[in-house]
């Protein structure tokens, strides 16, 4: 069985132990995006859903942490949000965001910065992803979270992530993300996040 890949405009067919090999390869690209201005670019493949793209550029061992979901961003479009670990015994979540590019179906690969939370230290489970109105035509990433430290037994607290682009790539957005602590609902959360659109 032979699957079609389509990378930097050129289109691959490969048996399925090639595959596996191929999509090592893009992770391995992937891991450098953060730190470019120039993300890279995946073609989604005709009759191929965008759920099955986005697997194929996460690593072997990833899980999802939350449904892939597409977000309005604003001047970046409808983009495509994939959280995850990168393996079974990881505790942080990753995340990659899919820009829609000019051409149908093509897409800029970028990738949220990690977590801050010491990995291994919590159990962290991702409630919500969605986005809200920044002062300009762009939005804020918003990403929900519960979580508990290991080995306490204690309840689940909450918190979130606020993401801005900058132009080049994902960073944190620390007033917004301060004002996620304790946050479990989306809602609550849009409203609380009101307070920094210009009155």
């Amino acid at each position: 069985m032979k699957s079609n890949f389509i990378l930097k405009g050129k289109i691959f067919s490969f048996s399925g132990g090639v595959v596996f090999g191929l999509c090592a390869f893009l992770c391995m690209e992937l891991v450098t995006i953060g730190n470019n201005a120039h993300a890279e670019s995946i073609q989604r493949v005709r009759g191929k859903s965008i759920e099955k793209t986005v697997k194929q550029i996460l690593p072997a061992e990833a899980e999802l942490q939350h449904k892939i979901v597409n977000v309005d961003l604003g001047v970046l479009g409808k983009s495509v949000v994939a959280l995850y670990r990168v393996s079974r015994v990881s505790t942080n979540f990753n995340g990659v965001v899919l820009i829609p590019g000019s051409n149908s179906g093509a897409f800029a690969v970028t990738q949220l910065p990690p977590m801050r939370e010491a990995e291994g230290l919590f159990d962290i489970e991702v409630t919500s992803v969605f986005s809200v109105k920044q002062e300009t035509n762009s939005k804020a990433l918003i990403v929900l979270y519960r979580y508990l430290r290991l080995g306490t037994g204690d309840d689940f607290k909450y918190s979130g992530y606020a993401y801005h682009w900058n132009g080049g790539e994902w960073e944190i957005d620390n007033p917004r993300s301060q004002l996620l602590i304790g946050v479990s609902k989306a809602a609550d959360a849009k409203k609380k996040l009101e307070s920094f659109l210009p009155k």
